[in-house]
Order: structure tokens, then C-alpha cells, then sequence
């Protein structure tokens, strides 16, 4: 089935999770490598899921883990990608599960983050060369999200206490929103 895609840009997604930081009273655990982690695990669930990239933009294999480039050498801090030029606003799926991956992942410090992503046998681990920045590919990041269990077992504690999500509702708005495209 072929991947989804999406003109929803990294940097509108990382202005919504930095948002959440903020308004949730986290604005002091923002750090760049925390957003990045968050963002992979963001484009791991809408992909697995939903078969929907969240963000266009490639990540990449790095030493430290899954890097999304464009963030990286664009943060300088929160509010240098806040103030960051916007293609569009974000939608009302990217804002779900935008939600989704914050509430899941708050609690983790962001090298908590980093270690999740080294999963043996996740995308990471698959793609990962020393000294390249390799791409993974989107199929990958789908595919091996199921071995990050420290997030799937978050996220399936997260809709069992919360209900708050329904998988098919989210489902049906992405097809809603492709009927628009």
C-alpha cells in the first residue's frame, strides 16, 4: 500500500509540539533533541497507524539517533523555529497526533528518547552507518515501529485511560482530507 503524503512541513509540526512544551508547563524541558525524538516517534505512529506521513521532510540515520535535518540546522532555540516562516497551518489530524506523541512522551528526558530510538532492530538500527547520514526511508520508519514497545505500550496505555482517541475516527479524517486534495 502506497504511503500517503502530505505538503505539511517539519517545522509546522515541530511549532506544535514546541506549543504543547510550552502550555503544559514543559517550556524549560525543550531541547532540540528531545523535539527531534518526539517527531520521529510522530511520523512512526501517523505512518504505522494511518499509512499518512505527518511531515514531508526525509530523517535521517544519525550517531544520536533520527534527525530530521531542516530542524536541526535551523534551531538555534524553541523560539528561533517558533518565529520560523510557515507554509500553512496545521491540520486537525497533524494536531492529533501531535497531541497524541506529547502526552505520550512528556515524561521521558530526552536522552530516554534518544535510547528508544537505538532499539535493536528499529528503522534507526537498520539504517544506521557510522559517520552517514543516511536516509531512512518512510517504509522503514512504518515498518519497525512496532519494536519501539516502550511507546506502543504507551500508547496503548495512553487510549485505555484516556478513550479520548478513537483510531477509526482519526482514520476517517484523513480520508476525509484527501477527498480535499
Amino acid at each position: 500500500m502506497t504511503i500517503q503524503k502530505t505538503d505539511t512541513s517539519v517545522v509546522d509540526i515541530v511549532k506544535e509540539l514546541i506549543v504543547h512544551h510550552y502550555s503544559n508547563g514543559d517550556g524549560h524541558d525543550v531541547t532540540k533533541t528531545k523535539i527531534l525524538k518526539q517527531l520521529f516517534f510522530a511520523q512512526s505512529f501517523s505512518l504505522y497507524y494511518f499509512n499518512y506521513e505527518l511531515f514531508f521532510e526525509e530523517t535521517e540515520a544519525w550517531q544520536y539517533g533520527p534527525v530530521v535535518s531542516t530542524v536541526y540546522t535551523n534551531w538555534e532555540s524553541p523560539s528561533s523555529l517558533l518565529n520560523h516562516t510557515s507554509i500553512r497551518n496545521t491540520d486537525i489530524f497533524a494536531k492529533t497526533i501531535i497531541e497524541i506523541i506529547f502526552e505520550v512522551t512528556k515524561s521521558f528526558k530526552a536522552t530516554e528518547l534518544t535510547d528508544i530510538s537505538h532499539d535493536i532492530g528499529s528503522a534507526w538500527d537498520h539504517n544506521y552507518i557510522e559517520h552517514d547520514r543516511k536516509i531512512i526511508s518512510k517504509t522503514d520508519i512504518k515498518e519497525y515501529f512496532p519494536v519501539h514497545t516502550i511507546i506502543t505500550q504507551a500508547l496503548g496505555a495512553y487510549f485505555l485511560e484516556y478513550k479520548k482517541y478513537d483510531l477509526d475516527s482519526i482514520d476517517s479524517s484523513i480520508k476525509e482530507m484527501s477527498f480535499l486534495c
